[in-house]
């Protein structure tokens, strides 16, 4: 007599698992590019539908990939120009730092002298960092078009996978999965559009103020402060040091006091701590130090791709622990219930 109940089948499973490790491991180099494809696709998906009611979903997938990539390329464009046109300000800037460091007695508790080699060191290696990156000019450009690809196809199949796969879970399962999925697309939402808000934000800011100030290269200046948006803390951080050190190589005593009472505030909190937590808070219940070791942690393991998959693994990590504090707490609440006779 045959069981009612439906079994999965344990060879089929490991032979579909053994399949899914085979190819993660052959394709592991374009991971990166696949999963940045499908974080953009979940934050684009939105505008995607309201194309698809005017367009066929394959124009409607086409059309906000190509918007995608005009974006990106104008925007990198951009900026790349623009800093290299106040490059040669900014390493003035960066010398007049290093040769006011090197006057510094060495009687100090850190040598002046030993500042100035640590800071032309850094200089030197970022110079040394960039000629690779032209060499490797191809495979960049490879991983874009793979992430392109990408996007388009998880626009395009991505909302009928994802259908496709809640039908087959169980019940109990589909909630869990949606409750992380839920927060995973907030928690992208958090990173691509807040990020690059705020980053907005702190370069318009920026850019007067800069240049009522007199600072060289106040261009390049406002840029660095709009992309140190993206790296909570520490961006801001970095950027502070260099304006202070500056106003100290120069004696503008009073720019220093500017650079800390005015620029700080307007540039970087409010932008950075202000706006950010009241946008994320709208969008997820993910504490922003959380945030913070999601963005930094994952830059530290993963490179510049960590900025966006530290945070998307600690989306899953929070979620995963509010599920299972529900299970536990449904687990406790049914070992009280007393046992009907």
């Amino acid at each position: 007599m045959t069981s009612g109940t439906f079994r999965y089948d344990l060879l089929t499973i490991i032979l579909l698992f053994l399949i899914l490790i085979t190819i993660f491991v052959v394709y592991f180099p374009l991971a990166a590019a696949i999963i940045v494809g499908l974080t953009l696709a979940i934050v684009l998906q939105p505008l995607n539908k309201r194309l698809e009611t005017r367009l066929s979903p394959a124009k409607s997938a086409a059309l906000v990939t190509i918007l995608v990539v005009v974006v990106i390329a104008l925007g990198l464009s951009f900026m790349t120009l623009l800093l290299i046109n106040g490059s040669g300000f900014i390493f003035s800037m960066i010398k007049d730092i290093t040769e006011w460091l090197a006057t510094l007695g060495p009687n100090q508790i850190i040598s002046g002298a030993i500042v100035a080699d640590t800071v032309a060191n850094v200089v030197a290696f970022l110079r040394a960092a960039i000629i690779p990156l032209f060499t490797s000019l191809p495979i960049i450009l490879f991983q874009g078009f793979i992430m392109f690809l990408s996007v388009y196809l998880f626009l395009l199949k991505g909302p009928k996978i994802s259908s496709q796969i809640m039908n087959a879970l169980p019940g109990r399962l589909t909630e869990s999965v949606q409750k992380i999925s839920g927060l995973v697309v907030n928690t992208m939402y958090a990173i691509y559009i807040v990020s690059v808000e705020v980053a907005l934000l702190s370069f318009i800011i920026a850019l007067p103020i800069y240049y009522l100030l007199g600072y060289p290269a106040y261009v390049s200046l406002a840029i660095m402060s709009g992309i140190a948006m993206f790296i909570p803390i520490i961006g801001a951080l970095v950027v502070m040091v260099f304006l202070i050190l500056y106003n100290l190589a120069t004696g503008n005593i009073p720019g220093l006091l500017i650079a800390l009472f005015i620029i700080y505030p307007l540039v970087f909190w409010i932008p950075g701590s202000l706006v950010r937590s009241r946008l994320m808070g709208k969008r997820t219940s993910i504490h922003p130090v959380l945030m913070m070791i999601g963005i930094i942690g994952g830059i530290s393991v993963m490179g510049i791709i960590g900025l966006i998959l530290g945070p998307l693994f600690i989306a899953m990590l929070v979620s995963s622990y509010q599920i299972l504090i529900d299970q536990m707490a449904m687990a406790k609440s049914q070992e009280s219930e007393p046992v009907l006779q």
